[in-house]
């Protein structure tokens, strides 16, 4: 038992499910069961460290409103969703674990942060970086259709790789992943750069000062 936590401390719990079901864009999609390894958590520990270590502080180990983590460990589905972000409820799938310990720190990043997207103090500025809007432009050769959610976005902006464009906060995830996947001397996988969004990376670089 802890008997001496305080502010300054993160506690994180590692779950294991026996199934897990999420909805997403109206469908119902169903995980079977996982379990955590102790070589997983391990892989998980690395990348909260880097997280710990660059914020000076647990501010990346916790919600922004300071509630504690969760991450949950399911199987398979018919999805090809490797990873959730629920806000203090993190899960992740067999997928998560079948590439190298390089992707599984990309997927980490990339969930926590979702945390920090919308809770971003300067949320609209990340938004403009991109143009993004949910005002109709499929009429407008400037724009382009993100992924989902009526979103759209202006074409000649750059991205840290294809999904960014799904909608703003995978955008400002996925360039969140690439800079921290950057401070490991690490590449940024699945079809990205990581350096093709100078912009956004610089809009990260100065929100971790600010934490800092």
């Amino acid at each position: 038992m802890i008997t001496d936590k305080a502010d300054e401390d993160a506690e994180i719990y590692f779950v294991d499910m026996a199934s897990w079901t999420v909805k997403y864009n109206g469908s119902t999609i169903e995980y079977t069961g996982g379990s955590w390894t102790d070589e997983e958590i391990e892989f998980m520990d690395e990348a909260l460290h880097v997280l710990h270590q660059t914020a000076g502080d647990v501010t990346f180990l916790k919600e922004k409103d300071g509630t504690e983590m969760t991450y949950q460990r399911v199987g398979d589905s018919a999805s090809n969703f490797t990873a959730w972000n629920g806000g203090d409820t993190h899960t992740f799938a067999n997928g998560t674990f079948t590439g190298d310990t390089t992707w599984v720190l990309q997927t980490v990043f990339h969930e926590i942060g979702h945390n920090w997207d919308t809770e971003n103090d300067n949320w609209d500025e990340f938004k403009a970086l991109s143009s993004w809007t949910q005002t109709d432009k499929s009429g407008d050769a400037d724009y382009s259709a993100g992924g989902n959610g009526g979103w759209f976005y202006k074409t000649d902006t750059g991205f840290v790789r294809d999904y960014a464009k799904t909608n703003p906060k995978e955008d400002f995830a996925c360039t969140f992943a690439a800079y921290f996947m950057g401070k490991m001397g690490l590449p940024y996988l699945d079809g990205g750069t990581g350096t093709a969004a100078p912009d956004k990376l610089t809009f990260i670089d100065d929100f971790v000062t600010s934490i800092t």
